[in-house]
């Protein structure tokens, strides 16, 4: 009590001294109000009547006298025309943060769901069955204002806290309540925390999983109160009445199917699986939020607001635990997949771009040299960049394999001296090695001195190998983007790809760039006719005269023909 007046004084001159007196004070007890002036009360006599005691907090009341919270509603008109829109604006007005009147509510959420299920229009008036639950609604809506929730839930840090959450679910919901337990010198006291409520999904799911549903919203509420409580190692309890959802959270989340074991998986990280047990549904008060309760049953129901009458007693006399752990390793069989792989498949199909291509592969290179003392190392640098001499042998190679993996036929026979099949589509080429292993087209241009050997011996590169197509791409992001005729000569002043024209089309049509910035043709934009061709009238009405030339005129045909001028 001393350190609740104490911050109540500091509180109030901080904010006196910036020019914030604080105004309306509120408590359940008066020796926390003493010292106030009555004129910064809420009200000048208030805790002396009831009347006069009552605070609204997020629209419920609290009577600090008697410190419980409470609820006023006011009354539903049944008798005028029922809408879904009335419907669901009376529904709106009934506000419920932590769920105590969860099993009033899921009801009318029910309800709801069918109308909409019903296809009915907002402004068009219910069916009648719809009409008869609803003034059955109505009719013990009063109720509720009967209806006191204690503030205090007899703690104390002397106490022993214990927190029990219940979850259940039928066809049309399922719900989730806490429970909070306190020991103090024997004495036991139970009260309800919060409940909350899901309206079953519009797609049938079986009743099991509907339970499981179930579990995993209690373990996110638990997971957010045991947070906002900050109690230290407090006891939590998990209780379901459903044997399957046990069996379902004691197993690895690997073992059930994708709906169970996503759910199982939350579960498990939030709250884990070890404090888990079974309750039978008559004890169970998540089975009252699931399926709907009267205003009038709840008013009073211990069931609901003490939970079931075992929490009253220590953990010998609570329901025995029929679901036993799980010890024994399962047996499971186990299916291995082997895959073969494949060696003519292009290393280049990982990449989509050339530079990028040539530079990883030569990283590749250079550790498998330093990592093989025994291979041939060409290059010799302490330099983490790759350097152009290293570009130029990777390409080098990745030709050499590119022709021998689809011109292999060729490739040998030229590499033993003998000629190419006539069928070859690079016979006419007349294609050789070269000293570096590589093959080139011969062609006519040997003589030439202005060309260089690239130009006049392009590398043959196969039309459907990836290198040739990263390479056109390439050329084409280079020339800035180059049309047909541009890349064409640049591409064969170092290779010669078959049919190349169509992959540059290709290319050129599937470049997103091209394609956003490519010039459309602009339509012209016509004139206004005059009025004399828009007025119905007779033939020759109007007669107009135009004027065009000159044009030249040949008087016959053959050499030294005169050419004459004229006009139409």
């Amino acid at each position: 009590m001393d350190s609740t007046i104490r911050a109540r004084e500091e509180i109030s001159r901080v904010m006196k001294s910036y020019g914030f007196p604080l105004r309306k004070w509120t408590s359940n007890n008066t020796q926390v109000l003493d010292g106030i002036p009555k004129s910064h009360l809420l009200s000048t006599d208030f805790l002396e009547f009831e009347d006069t005691s009552t605070v609204k907090a997020l629209g419920i009341r609290w009577n600090a006298r008697s410190d419980y919270f409470y609820f006023i509603t006011k009354p539903i008109d049944s008798k005028g025309i029922i809408t879904k829109r009335a419907i669901l604006s009376a529904i709106a007005k009934l506000f419920d943060p932590l769920g105590w009147l969860a099993p009033i509510i899921i009801v009318a959420k029910i309800l709801m769901q069918n109308i909409w299920l019903e296809g009915t229009d907002w402004d068009e008036t219910v069916s009648s069955t719809t009409m008869n639950r609803w003034q059955t609604f109505v009719s013990g809506y009063a109720e509720i204002n009967n209806i006191r929730v204690p503030r205090w839930v007899n703690f104390t840090p002397c106490a022993t806290a214990e927190i029990h959450g219940f979850c259940d679910a039928s066809e049309k919901a399922y719900a989730a309540t806490i429970f909070l337990k306190i020991t103090l010198e024997g004495k036991v006291n139970v009260n309800l925390l919060m409940a909350k409520t899901r309206v079953a999904p519009v797609k049938t799911i079986s009743l099991p999983r509907l339970e499981l549903c179930g579990a995993v919203l209690l373990a996110e509420t638990m997971e957010s109160i045991i947070n906002q409580l900050n109690l230290g190692n407090l006891a939590t309890h998990f209780w379901t009445d459903s044997t399957i959802v046990l069996a379902w959270i004691r197993k690895p989340p690997c073992s059930w199917s994708t709906f169970v074991a996503h759910r199982v998986t939350k579960i498990v990280e939030k709250v884990g699986n070890k404090n888990w047990r079974h309750v039978d549904s008559e004890s169970n008060p998540a089975d009252l939020a699931s399926r709907g309760l009267p205003a009038g049953e709840l008013v009073d129901n211990p069931l609901w607001w003490q939970g079931p009458s075992w929490l009253q007693e220590d953990d010998t006399k609570w329901p025995v635990n029929e679901i036993e752990q799980l010890t024994t390793i399962e047996e499971k069989r186990v299916h291995t997949h082997t895959s073969t792989v494949n060696d003519s498949q292009d290393i280049l199909n990982r990449f989509s771009n050339f530079s990028r291509a040539l530079r990883v592969i030569s990283y590749i290179r250079r550790f498998y040299q330093r990592t093989h003392p025994k291979t041939k190392s060409f290059f010799k640098t302490e330099s983490n960049l790759i350097s152009p001499d290293e570009i130029k042998l990777t390409t080098q190679c990745l030709i050499s394999i590119c022709q021998k993996r689809y011109y292999s036929e060729e490739y040998e026979r030229l590499k033993s001296g003998k000629s190419i099949g006539g069928k070859s589509e690079i016979l006419p080429l007349n294609p050789f090695i070269d000293k570096d292993g590589i093959m080139r087209a011969g062609g006519r241009l040997s003589a030439s001195s202005d060309l260089s050997y690239s130009e006049r011996h392009p590398i043959l590169l196969p039309y459907s190998a990836k290198l040739s197509r990263l390479y056109v791409q390439f050329v084409h992001q280079v020339s800035i983007h180059g049309e047909n005729q541009l890349m064409l000569r640049l591409i064969r002043s170092q290779f010669w790809i078959p049919r190349v024209k169509n992959m540059i089309r290709s290319v050129i049509h599937n470049c997103k760039v091209c394609t956003i910035y490519k010039k459309r043709s602009q339509a012209q934009l016509m004139g206004i006719l005059p009025e004399e061709r828009t007025t119905f009238s007779r033939a020759f009405t109007n007669a107009g005269v135009d004027f065009a030339g000159p044009f030249n005129i040949k008087s016959y045909r053959g050499r030294g023909c005169r050419i004459s001028k004229g006009y139409l």
